[in-house]
């Protein structure tokens, strides 16, 4: 099955109001072999400032898949709360000369890089995370921030 997987950090201080704008994040997404199915999960996790905002198709929240291009190295996904009072947008691209050799992955055969993943480690990603207090109202935007040299696997 296929999957994609990206994470990244920054720690950054905003002189013009004197804010700190600390943020990570991990995402994993993909098909992934339950049993007889084969659903397309996600888990994606989120920390602004010493705040945790969490993302699981497990749970019922959405993911909404914009753009997911091995070719152009780019992805852009739109998380929702079940509820739908918290969105978050993920943009995500590497250069395309800057993912290594093919990786072993474990296969049915055993472990192979055929195809395997790939891995850069210099892709830039745009985190803006929305909220409102239900899904009548407009959304607020909590932050919007970039974490350049983020991890990203195809």
């Amino acid at each position: 099955k296929g999957w994609v997987w990206a994470q990244g950090s920054n720690e950054k201080y905003n002189s013009k109001d004197s804010t700190n704008q600390n943020a990570s994040f991990v995402m994993t997404g993909g098909k992934f072999k339950i049993g007889p199915l084969t659903p397309l999960a996600w888990v994606i996790g989120v920390r602004f400032n010493g705040k945790m905002f969490a993302f699981r198709t497990t749970d019922f929240d959405k993911v909404q898949i914009n753009c997911l291009s091995y070719e152009k190295k780019r992805i852009e996904i739109i998380a929702s709360s079940l509820l739908k009072t918290k969105r978050l947008k993920i943009e995500l691209e590497a250069p395309v000369n800057s993912f290594g050799p093919s990786i072993f992955v474990p296969s049915k055969e055993g472990w192979s890089n055929t195809p395997g993943c790939l891995e850069s480690y210099t892709a830039n990603a745009k985190l803006k995370y929305y909220e409102r207090k239900h899904m009548l109202k407009n959304w607020s935007e909590v932050f919007d921030v970039e974490i350049p040299l983020s991890a990203m696997e195809f």
